[in-house]
């Protein structure tokens, strides 16, 4: 026959799992008190040589020049890809005149060259992402000479 369980079996467990949490409880609070200790007292050598932690201030993106230009080429450099993309579309569209294209040519053409500008004075940007935006901004201005001289008719 399986034995009850009474309440007096019911009271020893969770005396025992009171007993165990309480054990479980003192140990963490005894570990954090400690690691609070060793963080409230600085060492006397950092007090002494001047250095002590400050609290960091935020600081804006906007300062950093690299991070501008690394941006601005990128946007750049994205858009002119899709604008370029997007005239492809056009070409390959037979309902699309040239003379219709020859207007979005020319804005590519000038955000091509306002790339080129932009790349030569990002002085502090990613050599990479530069020799990307240069490639990207070449491809352009060779598609509107190509379509100036007619490779498309």
């Amino acid at each position: 026959m399986i034995n009850q369980i009474d309440n007096s079996t019911n009271l020893f467990i969770n005396q025992q799992l009171h007993e165990k949490n309480s054990a479980d409880n003192d140990m963490f609070r005894q570990n954090l008190e400690k690691a609070l200790v060793h963080t409230k007292a600085p060492d006397k050598k950092d007090t002494a040589s001047g250095s002590s932690l400050k609290e960091i201030s935020s600081v804006s993106s906007k300062a950093w020049p690299m991070n501008n230009q690394n941006l601005n080429l990128e946007s750049k450099t994205d858009d002119l890809l899709k604008m370029l993309d997007n005239y492809s579309s056009q070409l390959k569209n037979d309902k699309i005149s040239l003379k219709k294209i020859e207007p979005f040519l020319r804005k590519i053409k000038n955000n091509a060259k306002d790339l080129l500008k932009e790349t030569a004075s990002a002085a502090y940007a990613d050599t990479k992402l530069k020799n990307i935006a240069e490639q990207c901004a070449v491809t352009a201005s060779t598609e509107y000479f190509k379509f100036q001289r007619g490779d498309y008719i």
